[in-house]
């Protein structure tokens, strides 16, 4: 270790003192609050509107031009006034149709098994589709009109793998029978985290609770919750 490195070694430790009024000192320097005059602040706050412009303006052209165009090029249809930030991550070849007024925030997978050979996802209108929302599809998942799934959700029509062992072991898709489709219904609500797992029907405007694991039908307008989710409140509707 070098007389430098002892030196700040000591500092940070606080050994004596003596050093303590140094690492004290230093605080004091690396959060001292400059005195900037009022035309001065106009300046900064003028480039931070410029930054900010430039920023926005990039991500917007970058939306129009690549992000969008890259996504409706994978998609067998697509509606009016699609929203998104980032190009949703796609595996596989599904068969993707999104209706209008879709938003999807932040990133989106969509996974697409090799049990069948057109496994489809349909999301309906004004759906809403929160960041870092998966979706594994082999056969069919349909997400009627006006749904929201907010953010880190997981829809899945199967297990991602066969249940029988051998099978699994040679990597094989999972077998027809255990392949089963979901269906969100209108106006439904998953809320952050939910796992809507295989053969699933969320019914017309039920909500799911945080964190809920959905391994059976949820009737409609219910509030289910839990692992695994049971209705725990009925819903005027």
């Amino acid at each position: 270790m070098s007389m430098i490195e002892g030196f700040l070694l000591k500092v940070r430790k606080a050994e004596t003192p003596f050093y303590a009024r140094l690492k004290s000192a230093g605080k004091s320097v690396m959060h001292a609050n400059v005195a900037i005059p009022a035309p001065v602040l106009s300046i900064y706050k003028l480039f931070s509107f410029i930054r900010l412009t430039v920023r926005l303006t990039w991500s917007h052209l970058a939306i129009m031009l690549y992000r969008a165009p890259t996504f409706r090029s994978r998609c067998v249809s697509i509606g009016r006034h699609l929203a998104i930030e980032r190009i949703p991550y796609i595996v596989g070849a599904p068969r993707i149709h999104i209706g209008n007024n879709v938003r999807i925030s932040g990133v989106m997978k969509i996974a697409g098994g090799r049990t069948f050979d057109d496994p489809e996802i349909v999301i309906g209108n004004d759906v809403f589709i929160g960041n870092r929302t998966t979706f594994i599809v082999a056969k069919q998942i349909i997400v009627e009109d006006g749904v929201g799934i907010a953010a880190e959700c997981l829809i899945a029509d199967n297990d991602g793998h066969p249940l029988d062992v051998e099978s699994r072991a040679k990597g094989l898709p999972p077998l027809p029978h255990e392949v089963k489709p979901v269906r969100i219904c209108r106006n439904a609500w998953l809320s952050h985290g939910c796992y809507v797992l295989k053969g699933v029907t969320i019914g017309e405007g039920s909500v799911i609770g945080v964190g809920s694991v959905v391994m059976s039908d949820v009737p409609p307008f219910c509030v289910a919750m839990g692992n695994p989710a049971r209705v725990v409140q009925r819903l005027k509707g």
